[in-house]
């Protein structure tokens, strides 16, 4: 039965759908490359569900080691949903290729012009400082409440 004929259908298979996303957007020469490499780059290479990935070179393998059928994949490859997974992985990757170059010249920025906005963010990314806020408080029955117990401690003072 061709797609056209078929009405789209809701993803049921949620783990598979993102597992087939994640393989999807895995670029082509992960599969390829010795784990020694992939271990290299930063990939979780003793993690038993990317060992799979990586040896899945084609649909049929991935059917096979999933046990989906081909309905359901035909399914995936035009389900918004999958789509978005697999966009979002990508969105990922490109951010986690180009994470160390942009690191390197915000820091180099940072160093170069100084100035208060650049530096507060580098400390907040790097040294992992918060800025410190005083919230006032809006409630009378907390104002009163405040006050009793500091009547209560300087009560306490002097019976000490």
């Amino acid at each position: 039965m061709a797609r056209k004929n078929r009405p789209l259908k809701k993803v049921y298979k949620k783990k598979e759908a993102m597992l087939y996303a994640l393989w999807r957007s895995m670029p082509l020469v992960f599969h390829e490359l010795p784990v020694s490499k992939l271990a290299s780059m930063g990939c979780d290479v003793d993690d038993e569900i990317f060992q799979k990935l990586i040896t899945c070179k084609t649909k049929t393998q991935f059917k096979e080691m999933f046990h989906l059928s081909w309905e359901t994949l035909a399914d995936w490859d035009v389900n918004k949903e999958v789509q978005h997974m697999i966009n979002d992985f990508n969105k990922q990757s490109n951010v986690l290729r180009f994470k160390k170059d942009i690191d390197f010249h915000f820091t180099q920025a940072t160093i170069r012009e100084a100035d208060a906005a650049r530096v507060k963010l580098w400390k907040q990314l790097y040294e992992g400082w918060v800025e410190k806020q005083r919230f006032g408080v809006q409630s009378e029955a907390i104002n009163d409440l405040a006050e009793n117990i500091k009547k209560l401690a300087e009560k306490n003072k002097k019976n000490v």
